[in-house]
């Protein structure tokens, strides 16, 4: 008997690494720091862009947690 699987129930964060395909892309990056650096709380700005670098490290090797927070004006 063949076993149907449903992908979008498979795919999860570990699912896209072992397929070698992160979730995050550069565009994500750009639009989502530019969304922050309107961000007049320099705190707040920080704080979110902190755990999003976590987020955005885990999920893409390529991706370069110094140059997100520079085009969020927290160089």
């Amino acid at each position: 008997m063949p076993v149907k699987i449903n992908l979008s129930e498979v795919v999860d964060s570990k699912a896209e690494k072992i397929f070698g395909k992160a979730k995050f892309q550069r565009r994500h990056y750009v639009l989502l720091a530019d969304i922050l650096a309107s961000v007049d709380d320099e705190k707040v700005r920080r704080n979110i862009a902190n755990k999003l670098n976590v987020m955005f490290s885990e999920d893409n090797e390529l991706y370069r947690p110094n140059m997100f927070l520079k085009r969020c004006n927290l160089s």
